[in-house]
């Protein structure tokens, strides 16, 4: 069979699977395993365009917008968040927003840096409050997260995180997932301050997990309150937890 490439219309190009076939009665559509994939060939010059779309489905894979292009990636599950993948130290960009998450360490209690909103159904649950001090309850431990969030659009922006709008979350290697206890970012009503193009926003992410979880991701929504955005993914190094442990001497 003649070796063929195709690529969605923006010009991406993937190869087609091996077992992939041209109808050559019209060349307007793509069969797989014997499957209708996509009925939306384009030709361009010698190559074949195809909706990245249709090929994902017809695969059962999940599209992911990468630094340099797009994967095709096996769904994994309820926590699986389609977006930016990366790791500790390095600065996503998903074309509105660049986010890093600068360090991660274990508290015993926290005490709020700013005057934020708090979501007192998720944080009553799992700690209790002391003015600005939180200290999780029997069983529970804290896990915080330096991030920054800059602007790379060319107008002021402003961050929401309100968790009913979001899929910010920590997961652990069961399938789990966590809200966020504390996004301590100054703010009355979920949504920090006008960040000006280029500018950026330091803040802390708190959360409160179960002792012996061991946390595989954090997911980060980046969002305005008009723009649903999109999410990165974080991955926290060591599939078995060892990054992050239950503080010592704590039940």
């Amino acid at each position: 069979m003649k070796r063929l490439f195709l690529g969605i219309y923006l010009g991406v190009v993937v190869t087609v699977p091996a077992y992939a076939q041209l109808k050559a009665s019209s060349e307007r559509t793509l069969t797989i395993n014997e499957t209708l994939a996509s009925d939306k060939l384009q030709r361009v010059g010698n190559s074949v365009m195809v909706p990245l779309a249709d090929v994902a489905k017809a695969l059962g894979l999940s599209i992911v917008k990468t630094k340099t292009g797009y994967a095709l990636l096996k769904d994994g599950g309820a926590n699986q968040v389609e977006g930016l993948r990366g790791k500790l130290g390095e600065t996503l960009f998903d074309g509105k927003w660049r986010f890093t998450v600068q360090s991660v360490r274990n508290e015993t209690s926290y005490s709020v840096e700013t005057k934020t909103t708090t979501d007192y159904a998720v944080t009553s649950a799992v700690a209790e409050q002391d003015g600005p001090k939180f200290t999780p309850k029997s069983g529970h431990f804290l896990v915080v997260f330096r991030c920054e969030a800059k602007n790379g659009q060319t107008s002021p922006q402003q961050l929401w995180w309100s968790q009913s709008d979001v899929r910010t979350a920590l997961t652990d290697d069961r399938g789990q997932s966590y809200p966020p206890l504390i996004t301590d970012i100054a703010s009355p009503s979920f949504q920090s301050k006008p960040i000006l193009p280029g500018a950026r926003l330091e803040f802390n992410l708190v959360f409160c997990v179960p002792h012996g979880t061991q946390v595989q991701d954090l997911v980060f929504t980046l969002r305005t309150i008009l723009d649903k955005g999109s999410d990165v993914r974080i991955a926290l190094g060591n599939p078995r937890g060892e990054l992050i442990k239950r503080p010592e001497g704590k039940d």
